[in-house]
């Protein structure tokens, strides 16, 4: 089972044809619309620092050249200087400050703003009355990411190489419209015209012109966020994603008496056996290696989530003591731990 049609067709003519199948990974629905349903957006937007009148364009995710943000700052800027879009406003939120090529690609996209004369500041250095005004803001990754989908009037996912990113599907789930890369599955959740704005990658004046339109055309944002919801509901929520898996488990095949006794019994799988290649979307890693490590290092929960929700480092032994690596270690590699991929 793969997540894409993309990644299923990558091993073509590794098995037979009806034996792979595409079940699109799902989203926390009810988790989101809870969110919606009990923030104010005027509130939300507010607290970051936005008016009514701002028109906030965000782009969520690592800040590296994967994801593509110079292109979108640049876009953005050239928005605000040559477009005359002056109450644009663009939130980048993931930058983190671990790897060098990282942090070299950050100052890359205040070279940009430089470069167009816009200004562009980091989140975390802003006074509280100077929130929001910036006209590119860069936030360091956050835990909780829901107000920026309900603060943002546009969303756009200008990776170079993704697979199906789910912060296309969340977006969607907020009736944000989305400008996103045509690259790899990104065509399977977005309809060009439709849910939003297809570009080709890493091309800036392409990602301007699409929200250009969208800047202009207040009925067209509804449109398009209206028709990605509907999407979503069809296509990524956890009850489309438990149907279409409990209608494959009743269609697969039990293993024939030939083949159970081709096989050595200490070997073989009994009953029906299914491999699943989720992507990640459904596994909370750190979560999983706070509860097993908190456990046998006999420390609290909340006292180990902290130390790993707030890491500088990417490796996760860096960030504890030198005389706990050990046992961080062991922690990773016990059997059925979520931490291992």
């Amino acid at each position: 089972v793969f997540p894409s049609d993309m990644q299923r067709h990558l091993y073509d003519d590794m098995f037979r044809a009806d034996a792979g199948h595409t079940i699109y990974n799902g989203i926390p629905l009810k988790q989101l619309n809870h969110f919606k349903q009990t923030q104010d957006r005027r509130e939300v937007r507010a607290a970051l620092g936005y008016s009514d009148d701002d028109f906030v364009v965000l782009h969520l995710g690592t800040v590296c050249s994967r994801k593509g943000q110079v292109f979108s700052a640049t876009a953005c800027a050239k928005l605000i200087q040559e477009n005359g879009c002056k109450n644009l406003k663009q939130l980048i939120v993931g930058a983190r400050y671990i790897r060098d090529h990282e942090i070299k690609y950050i100052d890359e996209i205040f070279q940009v703003a430089k470069k167009h004369q816009v200004s562009c500041r980091r989140w975390e250095e802003l006074k509280e009355e100077e929130r929001g005004q910036p006209q590119i803001t860069i936030m360091d990754i956050q835990a909780a990411v829901l107000r920026f989908y309900m603060a943002a009037d546009v969303v756009l996912v200008a990776s170079l190489n993704e697979v199906l990113p789910l912060v296309i599907c969340e977006s969607m789930a907020f009736e944000r419209p989305v400008v996103c890369s045509k690259i790899d599955a990104i065509p399977e959740a977005v309809t060009d015209g439709v849910e939003g704005f297809l570009v080709p990658p890493g091309d800036a004046d392409a990602i301007r012109d699409a929200v250009l339109k969208l800047y202009n055309n207040p009925q067209l944002r509804v449109k398009m966020g209206s028709a990605g919801r509907q999407r979503v509901l069809k296509q990524f929520s956890y009850e489309s994603m438990g149907e279409r898996y409990r209608e494959l488990l009743d269609t697969v095949p039990l293993p024939t008496a030939e083949a159970t006794e081709a096989t050595p019994s200490s070997s073989s799988f009994k009953g029906k056996t299914v491999l699943v290649d989720m992507d990640n979307s459904l596994v909370d890693w750190d979560g999983e290696f706070i509860r097993r490590f908190a456990a046998m290092a006999k420390r609290p929960e909340e006292e180990v989530e902290r130390v790993v929700r707030n890491r500088q480092k990417f490796e996760i032994e860096e960030n504890f003591d030198p005389s706990e690596h050990e046992l961080v270690m062991e922690v990773i590699t016990s059997p059925g731990s979520w931490c291992i991929q």
